[in-house]
């Protein structure tokens, strides 16, 4: 995995996964604004775990796992 572009693969995968995991708990601190403040913040973190998703199966391509 000496490769740069897998590093930076791995990293921009690290970072997307740090931010999926804030998305979704930004939900549970809406809960209590009201329907529409959970509907954006839910669709904010399905975004954010679709790109997690999306660097995690490139990862899985070039035969790297997180560890």
């Amino acid at each position: 995995m000496n490769h740069p572009a897998h590093a930076d693969l791995l990293a921009r995968y690290r970072k997307a996964a740090a931010e999926a995991q804030q998305k979704e708990q930004l939900v549970r601190v809406v809960a209590a604004k009201g329907p529409r403040a959970i509907q954006l913040a839910s669709e904010t973190a399905a975004k954010a775990v679709r790109r997690r998703k999306v660097l995690e199966s490139q990862l899985e391509q070039l035969g790297i796992t997180e560890r």
